[in-house]
């Protein structure tokens, strides 16, 4: 399953099969862009699998790279679709500014 961009919340986000793969500026700080909210949840946002709050784009990166989430993950078919995506989601995190600019600026909720 390979990873499609959906924007049509205020953020962009991953599509991964039955799971949201969302990276969010740090939300509940004054924008401090440096920092990064991750969480992989279920369709429904009933079941969070993953939820790392307030980490750098560095180190969420390098979690990826290592396959620190992996490991917590139990549903197989989520880690193979994260190992076979892992350079996309990693590309998205390092450009994460522009990409968040190009799906959010001009919007308008009419």
């Amino acid at each position: 399953m390979s990873l499609e961009i959906i924007a049509d919340n205020a953020f962009p986000y991953f599509k991964l099969g039955d799971f949201y793969l969302k990276v969010l500026y740090d939300l509940d700080k004054s924008y401090d862009s440096s920092l990064l909210d991750f969480a992989i949840t279920t369709n429904d946002s009933k079941i969070c699998v993953i939820n790392e709050r307030d980490i750098s784009k560095y180190e969420l990166i390098n979690k990826l790279n290592s396959k620190k989430y992996i490991s917590a993950i139990t549903n197989a078919t989520l880690v193979r679709d994260i190992e076979t995506n892992s350079a996309k989601l990693i590309s998205y995190i390092e450009d994460y500014e522009s990409i968040q600019q190009q799906y959010t600026v001009g919007r308008s909720d009419d």
